[in-house]
């Protein structure tokens, strides 16, 4: 056990990226088309760039004419190329470059992310459609949906700063855009884009009414400690 575990270890480890093994399918690549990559990356760690595709062959216990053609159809699929790298005494060697994978890889990611915030786009807008109906009490008109969709497609309104004017509306009494329209500019025109920034405007004026206060108070009591003073009626 003890000289296998000493070989065990000194055969070292090959890494692969969960990606790797989660969305090769997705990247086109079949199980065999898996394998044969994981060992070329098994050989790229080892130091060895260019690996033969004997040595492959011998490994993965196949053919050298079936390591070509899965060669070539990781070429043809952009999952591996092969680079020619010049060295300082100006030798030209090739090797496997893998950057064209994890190139894959990102915009793979970047698809599905967009797909997310489609997703989650969608139901933010179907959430600001169900709330403003229920709050005004009736189903809203197609021009109505078309000036909320321009909050959120043009002036970029987020969802949650369309359900606050809402909100603020309501308090007021007043089931209309418009006047949902008027908060939100005027939100626009203070910079306001959250509802933390609501929060941080609200906090503002909450103290400079109470600044206000003190500073009014502060007078009236300075008015009144002021001795009266006599009115002489002089055409007396």
């Amino acid at each position: 056990m003890d000289a296998f575990m000493s070989q065990f270890l000194e055969a070292g480890e090959t890494h692969v990226s969960n990606l790797v093994l989660r969305n090769y399918r997705k990247i086109g690549l079949s199980s065999d088309e898996l394998i044969f990559l994981i060992h070329l990356l098994s050989f790229n760690q080892a130091g060895n760039k260019f690996p033969d595709t004997n040595q492959v062959a011998s490994q993965m216990g196949v053919t050298a004419q079936e390591t070509y053609t899965l060669l070539q159809k990781l070429i043809e699929k952009k999952v591996i190329s092969i680079k020619t790298i010049d060295d300082s005494n100006g030798y030209s060697t090739d090797q496997f470059d893998f950057s064209v994978l994890y190139e894959k890889l990102n915009n793979l990611s970047q698809r599905t992310q967009e797909k997310v915030e489609v997703v989650n786009s969608n139901n933010s807008r179907k959430e600001v459609y169900e709330k403003i109906e229920v709050e005004f009490g009736r189903p809203l008109s197609p021009m109505e949906l078309e000036s909320i969709s321009m909050w959120i497609d043009q002036d970029h309104y987020l969802p949650e700063l369309i359900l606050m004017a809402l909100k603020e509306a309501v308090l007021n009494q007043a089931y209309s855009l418009k006047y949902m329209d008027r908060i939100l500019l005027n939100w626009e025109k203070k910079h306001i884009k959250t509802s933390q920034d609501i929060k941080k405007d609200k906090e503002k004026r909450q103290q400079q009414n109470f600044s206000n206060n003190v500073k009014n108070n502060d007078n009236t009591k300075e008015s009144n400690d002021k001795p009266e003073i006599p009115l002489y009626h002089w055409s007396n």
